[in-house]
């Protein structure tokens, strides 16, 4: 047992250090060999290619042990056809002082081309004698096929189409869209029309809702002087009548408003036309000749403001029924 150990021992020695010499023979060899690179194969896949197909190019290199691909190709690539994707270096297979080695390129055709005179620069290890670290590998002519070239039904059936049937779909769509307009319009039409009956008319309140609305925010704020209260009053009145009875009477003064007043005897009575006087002569007796008045004058002159307006404003309503039938002038009282 002991003997066979050692001669496998031996045996095995010899057979390392034959296989060591052999080695180191042929990797000097390959140190001082002066052949170049040599391209062994150039494939290209798929062998049917179509519009945005990916195309693998496999280059097969045989280089000496001492060299090897590195980096990335070189390609000057024509319009219509572009690079996608990395490139890979790969090993092959092992020669007696040489390998082999793979760069694998992928394109993709956006055009049917053809792509010719095609060429890549494979970047490898420096060489030891003259320093030449790459070599240009002619790349085959790249055709692009038409898919309906392939017999493909599905993009055949523009194909098949007879005119008389595209002509009558034609018709048709021409048809729908006209539909479509004349329903748009309609569409439109209603809504602005809806948009106009829908729209509020505001109608402006009476003026003797006006003028009782002014008079009560003026006694909400009392106490005040004699002098606003008046101011403010008259103010109130005199808009109330130029709205209520088309008199001018902001701009007159109030013996030229009295007068005019009392020579139309449409617009107010005999009582009337004596509450207003009385009224509008107060106040200019406060507001022009400084007259001390107490707060229950205030009041008082207040009061009769509001009565001159309810009492013109009843004789208002009763003339605008006049004219109407009798169960409309009841219902409108009512």
């Amino acid at each position: 047992m002991n003997k066979l150990f050692k001669k496998i021992i031996k045996y095995g020695g010899i057979f390392t250090v034959l296989s060591a010499i052999i080695f180191a023979f042929f990797f000097w060899r390959s140190l001082n060999s002066q052949d170049p690179p040599k391209v062994l194969n150039v494939a290209l896949t798929p062998e049917t290619k179509h519009i945005g197909d990916v195309i693998s190019v496999e280059m097969t290199i045989e280089l000496p042990w001492y060299r090897k691909l590195i980096g990335k190709a070189q390609v000057k690539m024509p319009e219509g056809l572009q690079v996608v994707g990395n490139d890979v270096n790969q090993f092959g297979r092992l020669r007696l002082g040489t390998w082999e080695w793979k760069k694998i390129i992928q394109f993709q055709a956006y055009d049917f081309g053809p792509f010719s005179e095609l060429e890549s620069v494979i970047i490898l290890t420096p060489d030891r004698l003259d320093g030449n670290d790459s070599i240009t590998v002619k790349i085959p002519e790249i055709s692009i096929q038409s898919m309906l070239d392939d017999g493909n039904d599905e993009l055949r059936i523009a194909e098949e189409l007879s005119d008389d049937f595209l002509k009558s779909n034609t018709q048709k769509s021409n048809h729908y869209s006209l539909i479509a307009i004349v329903l748009a319009v309609i569409i439109l039409l209603s809504f602005f029309l809806l948009k106009k009956r829908t729209h509020k008319i505001v109608v402006p309140p009476k003026p003797w809702i006006v003028a009782e609305s002014m008079l009560m925010q003026l006694q909400e704020r009392f106490p005040l002087d004699a002098e606003t209260v008046f101011v403010e009053l008259t103010d109130i009145v005199r808009k109330y009548i130029e709205a209520a009875f088309e008199l001018p009477a902001a701009e007159m003064t109030t013996p030229e408003f009295l007068n005019q007043i009392n020579q139309d005897s449409k617009s107010l009575n005999t009582d009337q036309k004596l509450l207003l006087t009385d009224f509008l002569t107060a106040a200019d007796m406060v507001k022009f000749a400084r007259v001390d008045v107490n707060q229950g004058q205030i009041d008082e002159t207040l009061k009769k403001a509001k009565r001159f307006v309810v009492e013109t404003s009843e004789e208002i309503i009763k003339q605008s029924l006049v004219g109407k039938s009798p169960d409309r002038a009841h219902e409108k009282s009512i």
